[in-house]
């Protein structure tokens, strides 16, 4: 049985983007090695990430990223057994919304070019729903207007 974890975090304000990707480098290995697949969205200073994989390789790994002083105000939105894998063949896929492509029509065919690429089943389709919507209001509102909303659906 595969388990997912979504969350979503702030990064600290002095983790640049050459980090990010040192960090996205390193996580595609460290997933290769223990059978983690997902992906992880980047706009305006925000991370939401998928991880799947077995229950006991996810939890470790969402153990130490919630520890990953990297980012901060992680928050939990979906922790549970999802069936099957929506990335199976992503160790990792990253991708960083630019700010000078903020335009919705724009974001949104990225989003759905990223979205388009998931294996989506029965069992897996609620944390699919989860991921969609959350990766929407990411690039919908702002970073306070997002937390606040987060926090409003799914608590602290």
């Amino acid at each position: 049985m595969i388990h997912a974890v979504i969350y979503i975090s702030k990064a600290d304000p002095g983790f640049s983007k050459g980090e990010v990707k040192e960090m996205l480098l390193k996580a595609k290995s460290y997933n290769r090695t223990h059978e983690i697949t997902g992906c992880i969205l980047y706009h305006k200073q925000q991370f939401l990430q998928l991880i799947e994989g077995a229950e006991k390789d996810v939890r470790e790994l969402y153990r130490k990223l919630v520890e990953d002083n990297r980012h901060h105000e992680v928050t939990t939105l979906f922790d549970e057994s999802s069936g099957t894998r929506i990335f199976p063949n992503w160790a990792m896929a990253f991708y960083e919304f630019e700010e000078e492509e903020d335009s919705t029509a724009h974001t949104r065919l990225q989003l759905d070019q990223i979205l388009e690429q998931a294996t989506i089943s029965e069992g897996n389709k609620e944390a699919f729903g989860v991921l969609e919507r959350s990766a929407e209001r990411l690039l919908a509102q702002g970073q306070h207007e997002l937390f606040n909303t987060v926090r409003r659906l799914f608590g602290d």
